[in-house]
């Protein structure tokens, strides 16, 4: 039977075109795989690529090192108005301490003053040190309070507020009741 196959010239062509064609269907695919090993050129563009990267990180070091030295500036910053207070109760008498120097300066008379319970602030690792106090005084003198918490050093927060006419005083007298609260750093925690 494979004596009837005779080979002619035709077929030696076919068989010839077809051999070249798959060859060159074979480099087509695999020429991404094997590319690289063939030629030393394509190899040499990539490493240089590779080193301009580099370049360019090495080159940002020096901005990021400036970042770095203006956030930590930045912190420290922050940090000074944070509350001193080793402990949440030290920081609780630092909050009463700064309420009545403000109350004096502005002829205010504290009538009560709580230290409410601590909470953990949204930042990991702070403490907010919340205290109440009720007063009487003057929308005047209301108002300089108010105004000499919020640009006091420390970092001071009026998280709630009352107010209500007096009963049986002067007129014109209000009842204030405000709660502040100051941030503190939780003890162990490093920044």
């Amino acid at each position: 039977m494979l004596s009837s196959f005779e080979i002619t010239r035709e077929r030696k062509i076919i068989l010839s075109v077809g051999a070249v064609l798959l060859i060159l269907g074979a480099i087509y695919r695999f020429y991404p795989m094997i590319g690289p090993l063939l030629t030393g050129s394509d190899d040499i563009l990539v490493k240089q690529e590779s080193i301009g990267r580099y370049q360019n990180v090495v080159s940002r070091d020096h901005q990021v090192a400036a970042d770095h030295g203006r956030i930590s500036r930045m912190l420290s910053r922050a940090e000074a108005g944070l509350l001193a207070g080793a402990t949440e109760s030290l920081a609780a008498v630092e909050i009463q301490n700064i309420i009545n120097t403000i109350a004096a300066a502005n002829n205010i008379k504290i009538d009560t003053m709580q230290v409410m319970r601590t909470r953990d602030a949204d930042a990991v690792g702070y403490a907010m040190i919340p205290v109440r106090f009720t007063f009487g005084s003057n929308i005047l003198q209301l108002k300089e309070i108010l105004h000499r918490m919020e640009i006091h050093d420390k970092m001071l927060i009026v998280t709630e507020i009352n107010i209500g006419m007096a009963v049986r005083t002067r007129p014109g007298e209000l009842r204030a009741t405000i709660t502040v609260e100051g941030v503190m750093k939780k003890k162990g925690v490093t920044g």
